[in-house]
């Protein structure tokens, strides 16, 4: 797990749920404010699925990763652990990387975050 201040009322936090969060402090508390799942954009070579190709990919999934019929995981950039997270730039605009036991570096800026 790691955790780096990004502002002086905003902390980042990493660990074992493969994405990032942030808190931040109001009235001397700490809260959950949102997370980072990832851009949610298409890669530019990825080409619209359609419904045999899609039948496919849940299967695959089920056989992959045991996902029982129903339930959908959860899309997010790392595929396992993170383990240190780092500021590349400090303030209301913020941005960070993280790396993790899947062996990615991902960078991550403050207007990608969804809310809590």
């Amino acid at each position: 797990n790691s955790c780096v201040f990004v502002d002086d009322d905003k902390l980042i936090a990493a660990g074992h749920d493969n994405y990032p969060v942030m808190f931040t402090v109001a009235g001397g508390k700490w809260k959950l404010a949102g997370k980072w799942l990832g851009d949610g954009k298409k890669d530019a070579g990825e080409k619209k699925s359609t419904m045999g190709s899609r039948a496919m990919a849940m299967f695959q999934d089920q056989a992959t990763f045991g996902q029982a019929k129903g339930k959908e995981a959860a899309k997010t950039k790392h595929t396992s652990a993170i383990t240190d997270v780092q500021c590349i730039k400090y303030g209301k605009t913020f941005s960070f990387s993280t790396s993790g036991l899947d062996g990615q570096l991902n960078i991550w800026k403050s207007a990608d975050m969804t809310e809590a």
